[in-house]
């Protein structure tokens, strides 16, 4: 096989790539786990592989935070803008009592 990132299993070609693929996974952790799969095998040695895959997965874990926080500060906007604020709703209850007094005096 000329390709570096394929591998005979059996009957089947595979690479990390395709195990990606076909484990449906992120494609950050794909990228860790082909560092992982390939470690040692190019110019960098095992250490380098290991620690690239940990700093990649260490930014997916980062990432996945940034993704929560966006949606909670989103989930905030969007919950102050439905709700009326208090002094709203009780300056909009003291002109309809005004306008009820004034309508009952008449």
């Amino acid at each position: 096989m000329s390709d570096v990132y394929q591998i005979k299993i059996g009957n089947s070609v595979a690479d990390p790539y395709r195990i990606a693929l076909a484990y449906g996974l992120d494609p950050v952790i794909a990228q860790a786990v082909k560092k992982l799969l390939r470690c040692g095998r190019k110019h960098k040695d095992l250490a380098c592989d290991v620690r690239e895959a940990i700093t990649t997965l260490e930014r997916w874990e980062a990432i996945q935070l940034e993704i929560k926080a966006e949606a909670s500060q989103v989930a905030s906007r969007s919950l102050r803008r439905t709700r009326p604020s208090h002094s709203l709703g009780n300056a909009r209850r003291q002109k309809a009592r005004k306008t009820d007094a004034e309508t009952h005096h008449r």
